[in-house]
């Protein structure tokens, strides 16, 4: 496998990987993006699927710089799930990267902003070096495959609480919506619902 240049190597550990790793502990520890804009660690699995795609990537960027293709599979598998992940988490901080560019110049905070796109950007050049030592690199698909379908499944019962909400809101399907809601509602969704509730007085 051809080895990483020591200027790419480096950005790659700087941008992809301690850099992600510090922001979800900032998250963690202030939740500083769920109070000002909102929550992209909602629950413990957002946690683990975050914290491992620097992990991967880590893992990946540990083996490209040391030439190492023994685990191949693994190491594409690995690729496909942090591409996937942060794929994902890009689109949702889409919006905010202007902003978090601002906010390199002025307070250097931007950068947490951006975390997602450099994981992103660091896990696109695994692939890259990856591809070099196979042209189809085994696993890729299976990992990004995989990441999608967690993220779906984390995604729908939020889906099936807001329909059941609605559904209950209505006098014709209230019963439904409810039976709905008893059955795979959200908890937290429906509480924050009730809350943001108009008055009727």
């Amino acid at each position: 496998m051809n080895k990483l240049k020591t200027s790419t190597s480096t950005l790659m550990l700087i941008f992809g990987i301690i850099l992600p790793l510090l922001t979800l502990g900032i998250e963690l520890t202030t939740a500083m993006c769920a109070d000002t804009f909102f929550d992209p660690i909602p629950t413990f699995v957002h946690v683990l699927l975050v914290g491992a795609v620097p992990l991967a990537n880590l893992w990946i960027w540990k083996a490209v710089s040391q030439g190492d293709a023994t685990h191949l599979s693994k190491l594409g598998l690995a690729n496909g799930f942090a591409l996937g992940i942060a794929g994902f988490y890009t689109l949702i901080f889409l919006p905010l990267l202007p902003l978090g560019a601002i906010g390199i110049i002025i307070y250097g905070l931007g950068f947490l902003v951006m975390a997602p796109l450099f994981s992103l950007l660091t896990a696109f050049t695994c692939y890259r070096h990856l591809k070099m030592q196979r042209r189809k690199v085994p696993g890729v698909r299976w990992g990004f495959a995989l990441a999608l379908l967690i993220l779906v499944a984390l995604g729908l019962p939020m889906g099936i609480t807001q329909l059941g909400l609605h559904m209950a809101a209505e006098d014709s399907s209230e019963t439904n919506g409810i039976r709905l809601l008893r059955a795979v509602g959200n908890r937290d969704l429906m509480l924050e619902a009730c809350y943001k509730r108009p008055s009727l007085n």
